[in-house]
């Protein structure tokens, strides 16, 4: 009985044996993690400003109209509360949304990457190179290992 090693799945492509393909992979993950951080970031500006805006407007609508009449300090107070309501399901639709979805679908191209790059890491030696197969290892430790899928 002859034990063969099971084939992985997907084979890996034989240009990251080479330290050289190894590392530009890696920056191009590291490239993918700036860019899903900071679409992450501004889609949080966003859902902040979603709520902050609308709070200071009806709050200066509701100071401005204080004096006036019941019925006409309702009537501005509504137009402003449904007009901050449409502003917020634009700003969601048109820019947050879009942001988030960015950011999932690069974070998933990230993580496919670096699983690939911990695979060949995980079976490298450091060929007498010890301090730049410590400073790989540094680099794709920093990385998660699934999605986070967070809104």
């Amino acid at each position: 009985m002859t034990s063969e090693r099971p084939q992985p799945e997907h084979p890996r492509p034989r240009s990251l044996t080479d330290p050289d393909a190894f590392d530009v992979e890696l920056s191009r993950a590291e490239a993918l993690l700036r860019t899903v951080e900071h679409h992450r970031n501004l889609a949080r500006a966003g859902r902040i400003l979603q709520i902050a805006v609308p709070v200071a407007l009806l709050s200066l609508v509701a100071a401005l109209t204080a004096g006036e009449g019941g019925t006409t300090a309702a009537l501005v107070f509504a137009a402003s509360a449904a007009a901050c309501a449409v502003t917020a399901l634009w700003a969601q639709a048109s820019v947050i949304a879009p942001l988030t979805r960015s950011a999932a679908r690069d974070e998933g191209a990230m993580v496919e990457i670096v699983n690939t790059l911990r695979e060949f890491l995980s079976s490298m030696d450091d060929n007498g190179d010890a301090s730049r197969y410590r400073l790989l290892r540094v680099r794709v430790e920093r990385f998660p290992m699934a999605p986070r899928n967070l809104r």
